[in-house]
């Protein structure tokens, strides 16, 4: 595969469409307890990985639904991780407990950031999660 140069930068991977949550505003609420038939195998998703480490390295932003929600998550950042990309996870920060032990235990990603206050106060209302 030839590379695509300097201009890829960034690619946002929805792994899967399962959440933890219930937002009035999701396109895939049909799907949200366990997540989709047609969401990438953990070999597929490392052969994505594989095809992007020669794309020029991109960031490789790993979304949902919720991330975490796939048990081989970590397994793939780290494997994308390995394969010389930057890693990012767009989690909803209400699975943290799981996220802070695998960030600080395994240093796979760069950044967690948890949900603001003030957000929070929304969130039963918006995500059908607990305000506290």
């Amino acid at each position: 595969m030839e590379p695509f140069g300097p201009n890829l930068r960034r690619v946002y991977w929805e792994t899967t469409a399962g959440c933890n949550l219930k937002c009035i505003h999701c396109r895939r609420s049909d799907v949200l307890s366990h997540g989709s038939p047609e969401e990438l195998s953990t070999n597929q998703g490392k052969q994505l990985i594989d095809a992007l480490a020669v794309m020029g390295k991109p960031v490789l932003i790993f979304s949902g639904g919720e991330p975490l929600f796939r048990r081989d998550i970590f397994d793939l950042t780290a494997y994308a991780k390995s394969a010389g990309l930057p890693v990012a996870l767009n989690a909803d920060g209400m699975l943290k407990e799981k996220l802070v032990s695998r960030v600080n235990g395994g240093r796979t990603l760069r950044r967690l950031v948890a949900p603001r206050s003030s957000w929070r106060r929304s969130c039963a209302r918006l995500r059908g999660c607990s305000s506290g």
